[in-house]
């Protein structure tokens, strides 16, 4: 089974960018760069205690078909369990292109 099989959210990937306006002055905004299909699921207590002897925040696991241009810093678009995902961490688990596996810290909105 792929994991595009599996897809169970159509996710919106946002960035932050740096614009400047007619006076000079600059401002950041939050703009879309991608829209997936995509499985997001929240992890289990053990694998976030696991994360939290490592200092890491991640409450979430998306995993996304290909290699999309997905970067730590970007958020996805919405609210999922009334919070906010950013993204921690990006890996291609198996190094093949095929899928990748998205960590993702919820904060509240």
């Amino acid at each position: 089974m792929s994991v595009a099989t599996l897809a169970n959210r159509n996710v919106t990937i946002q960035r932050q960018t740096l614009t400047v306006d007619a006076s000079g002055g600059t401002s950041k905004a939050w703009g879309n760069v991608l829209r997936a299909k995509a499985r997001i699921q929240p992890l289990s207590a053990t694998e976030i205690l696991a994360h939290a002897e490592l200092e890491s925040r991640v409450s979430h696991a998306m995993y996304v078909s290909g290699t999309p241009d997905i970067r730590p810093g970007d958020r996805l678009s919405g609210s999922y369990d009334r919070k906010t995902l950013y993204v921690i961490g990006v890996f291609d688990p198996d190094q093949a292109g095929i899928f990748l596996k998205v960590m993702l810290e919820g904060r509240d909105r």
